[in-house]
């Protein structure tokens, strides 16, 4: 069944970094499950690309799935699950 757009409660169960073979940009992708609703137990994914302007926004939203960044290392996905 595909999920459809809108709001759903979630929990981040993985996350890993890559480059974007196109541009060579850098990204995070994580990796979502959903708790409640109609898709319960679906999953998808979340890409935060990491440019000068998006970095920031990134972080913080990292930080709101949970993430910790132990010694400040924001490769350390340490807490997003």
């Amino acid at each position: 069944m595909k999920i459809q757009a809108g709001t759903y409660r979630a929990v981040a169960v993985n996350g890993d970094f890559g480059t974007s073979k196109a541009k060579g940009t850098s990204y995070v992708r994580v990796g979502f499950r959903i708790t409640s609703g109609p898709f319960e137990g679906q999953t998808v994914t979340w890409d935060g690309w990491l440019t000068d302007k998006t970095r920031q926004r990134v972080v913080d939203s990292l930080t709101y799935c949970g993430c910790t960044f132990p010694g400040e290392d924001f490769t350390d996905l340490t807490g997003l699950d």
